[in-house]
């Protein structure tokens, strides 16, 4: 039951986050199934593996159209899948705590990430590049991108269920403090991308507002989740 629900949100998050696509190349500004992924490993163990893989394959044929043959598809998700099965177990052993308490398995989280995606990157765009699919002189704008969204992805999804899943006796009333932060993060939103009278980028710090309403509230739990809605609202308004 596990395995489906992980394969059921890794598809309704591939195909929200399947904005902005590169030549239709699986290479958004926006990866969540990082984050997603990672945390499955880290909450629950590398035996979930499969179910990874699977739903890297059933992203492709669903939500791509199946965009590659077969035998490039089973290797972007293995390449995927055994990436982030082991920066999990590396994270473990470095003792990272799942609940995120302290500064030092933030750092650790990202920097694990970081340094993932570029294998991830490594795999994708590699293979992309050397059977034609890819421009050459386009291959270090794909890779930064790529990289980028994966690297967002980690640190947008993964912190917000490795925080929550500590907090789950709090959720309840977590929702409720949480209601009026996130009714004023989609407000500014609005106010800053959806109005064509507003300048983008003239406003942008106005995001920072509810995002310190919900820290200073809810400490890390308000924090991740003001990250991750805000991120939400963002590529919403501005798709």
């Amino acid at each position: 039951l596990i395995g489906a629900a992980y394969i059921c949100l890794h598809l309704v998050m591939d195909q929200v986050s399947w904005i902005n696509n590169l030549d239709n190349l699986l290479i958004t500004p926006w990866n969540p199934q990082a984050g997603l992924a990672l945390s499955l490993f880290l909450l629950l163990g590398s035996r979930y593996f499969p179910a990874v893989a699977a739903a890297c394959l059933l992203s492709d044929l669903l939500v791509r159209g199946g965009e590659f043959d077969f035998v490039t598809s089973v290797n972007f998700a293995m390449g995927f899948s055994v990436v982030y099965a082991l920066l999990a177990r590396l994270l473990m052993r470095n003792r990272l705590d799942l609940g995120l308490k302290g500064m030092q398995d933030f750092l650790l989280l990202a920097l694990g990430g970081a340094v993932a995606s570029l294998l991830v990157v490594a795999i994708h765009i590699g293979a992309l590049t050397l059977q034609g699919r890819l421009p050459v002189e386009k291959f270090l704008l794909a890779a930064t991108r790529y990289w980028v969204g994966d690297i967002i992805g980690i640190l947008t999804v993964a912190p917000l269920i490795l925080v929550l899943w500590q907090q789950q006796a709090e959720l309840r009333g977590l929702a409720r403090d949480s209601l009026a932060p996130l009714a004023a993060i989609l407000g500014v939103s609005w106010l800053v991308f959806g109005l064509d009278i507003t300048d983008d980028f003239k406003f942008f710090y106005l995001l920072f507002l509810p995002l310190i309403w919900m820290s200073v509230r809810s400490g890390r739990k308000g924090a991740v989740i003001g990250i991750a809605a805000t991120q939400a609202a963002l590529l919403g308004f501005t798709t």
